[in-house]
């Protein structure tokens, strides 16, 4: 894990270009703090590529999802056309189950 160094909003106004150095080529991560307390990061662009592409494989947009779903009610309706069976409707569950991690959080 790369390491990480705090600075005060403060010092990072007064030294950028030595900070922004550090980010890019010793790849520190630089941590902006006012009154003590974090506020926002400072990370090498690589690593905002890699974060924005990691994003885009675990978290898909809401259009993906919502594709997906569309795609599995087309799935569920052309099986029951063939078998004239119905098929449990997952979705309901799907949407219990969220509510109930979101309450957990």
């Amino acid at each position: 894990m790369n390491e990480h160094i705090n600075v005060s909003i403060v010092e990072a106004k007064n030294k950028l270009s030595k900070i922004i150095n550090k980010v890019v080529f010793a790849k520190k991560r630089i941590i902006l703090n006012s009154h003590g307390q974090p506020k926002a990061a400072m990370i090498s662009l690589d690593e905002l590529k890699r974060f924005e592409e990691m994003e885009k494989t675990f978290f898909p947009s809401q259009n993906v999802r919502l594709k997906a779903l569309d795609k599995a009610a087309r799935l569920r309706k052309q099986i029951y056309n063939r078998k004239k069976a119905n098929i449990h409707d997952s979705s309901k569950d799907l949407y219990q189950i969220r509510k109930e991690r979101v309450n957990e959080l």
